[in-house]
């Protein structure tokens, strides 16, 4: 993003240690749940149900966690 003077500026949140975990492991699980939904040495009727599950739960978790992080940081905005 830019800001009013055309600097370039990067928002940053306070993240605990086991924020990061849940947030590294639901990326994970999606991350496995896609490589399981298109690998070819598992049999089909196996890997489409379990991988595009794994990808769905992990990517929904996932929005919820960074949601529930941005809203609970977005404070009251300055005046000026």
């Amino acid at each position: 993003m830019r800001g009013a003077a055309g600097n370039w500026f990067m928002k940053t949140y306070p993240v605990t240690l086991v924020q990061v975990g849940l947030l590294s492991g639901t990326r994970s699980v999606a991350a496995g749940g896609l490589a399981l939904a298109l690998a070819s040495h598992v049999p089909r009727e196996k890997r489409g149900p379990i991988g595009w599950s794994l990808l769905a739960a992990g990517s929904l978790v996932y929005i919820g966690l960074v949601a529930e992080l941005v809203l609970r940081n977005r404070g009251p905005k300055a005046a000026g």
